[in-house]
């Protein structure tokens, strides 16, 4: 048996072991994946800033960019449950509001939506082969984040940043921070590419 089939194979075993014994830890399984290459290295940065100031436009112009070759997933919080999900009456629908947990499985996207809100943890594991993780908000996760801010800075998001992205109506910027330019995405891919943090 030549020397890397040998290796694969040793490799194989030692996850199938693993995953026999049921790892309580999933996280530390993934990262042992990603170490040996089975799994994509996968990168995180997140993003705040107050309502309207173009995070939203900012992340999808960064997905647009990098979606052609890596694969891209983005978590967005909802702390206000804002978000529309549904048509009332439709199947889907009737079934949520039933009180069962729901999947909605098309031939081009899928669906999930639960009672509950689920832990960071267990939504990065649907995610486990992603090349990218974007989060918008959740400003208490410790990831490398960029504020996005228009016209005001608001600085009670000053100790969960490393950079702003605005454009030329922001006055006052705090110093030590990295100034980028909201509008060019590319510049701030490569400070991301910079900054990015291995989950």
């Amino acid at each position: 048996m030549p020397k890397k089939e040998a290796i694969n194979s040793l490799l194989v075993g030692f996850f199938v072991k693993f995953a026999l014994a049921r790892i309580a830890d999933e996280n530390k399984f993934t990262q042992i994946q990603r170490k040996f290459g089975i799994l994509p290295i996968m990168y995180a940065i997140a993003f705040t800033g107050n309502s309207n100031s173009g995070k939203t436009t900012l992340i999808e112009k960064l997905s647009l960019l990098l979606s052609p070759t890596k694969r891209v997933a983005i978590i967005k919080h909802d702390p206000k449950d804002k978000a529309i999900w549904d048509t009332p009456g439709k199947d889907s629908d009737r079934f949520y509001k039933s009180g069962a947990d729901i999947a909605v499985l098309g031939n081009t996207q899928s669906v999930l939506r639960f009672h509950k809100s689920l832990e960071i943890t267990q939504i990065k594991s649907f995610f486990a082969t992603y090349d990218y993780l974007f989060v918008e908000g959740l400003k208490e996760l410790p990831l490398p984040r960029i504020c996005v801010a228009r016209g005001h800075f608001d600085s009670r998001f000053l100790p969960f940043i490393q950079a702003i992205a605005t454009d030329s109506s922001l006055q006052n910027i705090p110093p030590n921070i990295a100034l980028l330019d909201i509008n060019n995405p590319q510049s701030i891919l490569q400070w991301i590419h910079q900054n990015l943090q291995e989950i």
